[in-house]
């Protein structure tokens, strides 16, 4: 998908259908890199990679958790 300002997202899937990457990019600069991992009940548990801030390309890492319900 591109957008008006010409970045172009790109999105991977697992063969279970989960997001498992996402990248952004303005021509050859990366915008946004993201990896994804979930567990057997297909509940994701981390998004991390990087994003581009004033200071270029920062890491970023987010974690999930669940309750015993899920």
């Amino acid at each position: 998908m591109t957008d008006k300002t010409e970045k172009r997202s790109e999105y991977g899937y697992d063969e279970e259908g989960n997001l498992e990457k996402l990248e952004t990019k303005q021509g050859e600069a990366v915008w946004l890199s993201l990896q994804y991992t979930y567990d057997g009940a297909r509940n994701r548990l981390k998004r991390k990679g990087k994003k581009r801030g004033s200071n270029g390309l920062e890491e970023i890492e987010t974690s999930y958790v669940y309750d015993e319900k899920n």
